[in-house]
């Protein structure tokens, strides 16, 4: 899954990574919108992040077997995200970067809206995220494991702005947490699984 080919990209992997990072503020917009809106623009958002990766970056998808010690980390870093995000709803901090309060999608109304966002939804973002976020960071800086770490986790803390201070410092953290797991597996299916579990069980209302 985390294979490249030998074709020469458009784009440099940094410059790929800039317009991935600066599309993803840009569609920030769409919380201004209707809810349907809202969930659409972000479906789109996902689809055209995954296509860019795809074409400009090099990424084809590949069969992954996953082992016992892959299934272990990535469950472990399910746990420790999960702890986090816990830990945050008990603290109850809300503190909103942009204007007076913190901007989030709207709720769903239809249930079988809801449980096409909780599957095709979730999963469009855990895989456009982890292609931008540990996939092309560790292609952008392939001698630096210091600037994957810290400039991915500054990167994927920055496009959570629209949830306040927490949900900065605490995504920055769950990012830190599945670039560790990239680097430890040396595959994109451990974080893309262990991502679209955290984002499941916290969408679905699963932990309070």
């Amino acid at each position: 899954m985390t294979a490249l080919n030998d074709r020469q990209p458009t784009l440099t992997p940094s410059g790929l990574l800039a317009v991935c990072v600066l599309f993803m503020v840009a569609c920030w917009l769409k919380f201004l919108l209707p809810t349907l809106m809202q969930y659409g623009i972000d479906y789109a958002e996902r689809v055209v992040l995954i296509g860019m990766v795809v074409v400009f970056g090099g990424f084809r998808f590949r069969r992954v077997v996953f082992s016992a010690r892959m299934a272990v980390l990535t469950g472990l870093t399910v746990v420790l995200a999960l702890g986090l995000f816990y830990a945050d709803e008990q603290l109850g901090f809300v503190i909103p970067i942009l204007g007076g309060e913190v901007w989030s999608f709207s709720d769903l109304e239809s249930d079988s809206f809801f449980y096409f966002d909780l599957t095709v939804g979730l999963a469009l973002v855990a895989l456009s995220e982890e292609l931008v976020f540990r996939y092309q960071f560790v292609r952008s800086f392939p001698n630096s494991v210091a600037a994957q770490y810290l400039l991915s986790t500054f990167a994927f803390a920055l496009i959570h702005v629209p949830q306040g201070v927490t949900g900065v410092v605490i995504t920055g953290l769950a990012g830190l947490l599945l670039m560790g797991l990239y680097r430890a597996t040396g595959t994109l299916a451990a974080p893309i699984v262990a991502h679209y579990l955290i984002d499941l069980i916290l969408f679905a209302g699963w932990i309070e």
